[in-house]
């Protein structure tokens, strides 16, 4: 008896230890994720607002305001009709618009509303933008799933197609995901599509046969784990603990099942995808543009860090499939492309760019992107390449 009492103290006295530590680190914005226990709040958070059941994965829920809050930010977001972090959408328009395709820097993450990317560029150039970006590991195959399915049922004049070449080709690959454990989906795969070959010319999507819509992203159902898990979340701050350190067991475990080359720390889309992630995305790509009625349509490359750190040591012409596929679409004199390495490449401190924390677009970054598109778009020019 007195054994059990012994290890009852130690189990509760640990447990308030890690329940203090996880409270100060996490007022202290020292954890990675640093969320406000629910029963604690009336406001919801950044996870609350994400769901995972629409037919292109990741979306968010209609008319919702949360707070997304990381170690080095804490911005308000606001959802509209459609889900979109944007204002309120009308299928028909009374003015020149453009929309938006795009994944988590296009959604603006971790900047407030008013220093997204497209925010900047709906002052810069006086035309409303639509935007379709969302985060949540979101593809090409997802870009032309949300387009056929949502995007464009309303009018538009333009199309503005954004990418992230550092994560763009390993998003929708299911070889890349299949064996990552992850806290979105605990217990079943996440609802979301990925690419399937079916010959030398073609791609078609599939969904995992076990996997599960849910409401929001770390929902958990079945099993006495997850009922834990649920029952943590919403009572004790240990929860960040717990999911700051399966975030960074979650970064090991991606290395582990990814090829050398493919390591976080080295990968760059610019160089690394392989031939297969590359036809996928230049297919997914060309059905957008050939399903759009837009009357002018452009390609935007957005790159990462670790992305102009390579180009500007290894300063070599760029010739790999996915990169002249794209520029060639430019035979077309509707389409356009810019890549937004050119400009980056030659900052003396490109760093500058993103969110010190987590590595999507700074209020700098955004800023400084706009104006470079903005400066593109009112030009004659065609292409922005790194290799001109």
């Amino acid at each position: 008896m007195n054994k059990i009492k012994y290890l009852f103290i130690l189990f509760l006295t640990t447990f308030i230890l890690v329940e203090l530590f996880a409270f100060a680190t996490s007022k202290l914005n020292l954890l990675y994720y640093a969320s406000t226990p629910e029963i604690y709040r009336s406001v919801k958070e950044d996870y609350e607002i994400r769901t995972e059941k629409e037919l292109w994965g990741a979306w968010k829920t209609k008319n919702t305001t949360s707070y997304l809050k990381r170690s080095c930010f804490n911005v308000k977001y606001e959802t509209n009709n459609f889900g979109a972090r944007d204002k309120n959408f009308t299928i028909k328009k009374t003015n020149k618009r453009a929309i938006i395709l795009g994944d988590s820097f296009l959604e603006g993450w971790g900047v407030d509303y008013k220093n997204m990317l497209q925010t900047k560029l709906e002052d810069n150039l006086n035309f409303e933008f639509y935007n379709f970006g969302s985060a949540g590991d979101f593809g090409p195959l997802q870009y032309y799933l949300i387009y056929k399915n949502l995007a464009k049922k309303f009018e538009y004049d333009e199309l503005f197609i954004f990418l992230s070449p550092t994560n763009d080709f390993t998003d929708n690959n299911y070889q890349k995901w299949k064996n990552i454990k992850s806290d979105f989906a605990p217990g079943s795969e996440r609802y979301r599509p990925y690419y399937l070959k079916i010959d030398d010319e073609k791609y078609t999507y599939f969904y995992p046969e076990n996997a599960v819509k849910r409401k929001y992203f770390l929902s958990a159902s079945g099993g006495l784990l997850n009922e834990i898990k649920n029952f943590l979340r919403k009572y004790f701050w240990s929860y960040n603990a717990y999911v700051s350190v399966k975030h960074y067991l979650l970064a090991k475990d991606i290395n582990k099942n990814l090829d050398k080359k493919f390591k976080l720390s080295e990968y760059s889309g610019y160089h690394d995808p392989d031939i297969e992630e590359q036809k996928a995305l230049v297919y997914f790509i060309r059905k957008i543009i050939n399903e759009s009625n837009a009357k002018k349509k452009y390609l935007i490359l957005i790159p990462k860090l670790s992305e102009i750190e390579r180009i500007k040591n290894e300063n070599n012409k760029l010739d790999i499939f996915w990169y002249n596929s794209l520029k060639n679409l430019t035979k077309n004199d509707q389409i356009f492309f810019i890549d937004l390495m050119k400009y980056s490449k030659n900052l003396k401190n490109p760093e500058k760019l993103y969110i010190w924390c987590d590595g999507h677009l700074s209020n700098f970054g955004n800023e400084f992107f706009a104006n470079k598109i903005s400066d593109f778009y009112k030009s004659k020019k065609q292409v922005v390449s790194i290799n001109e």
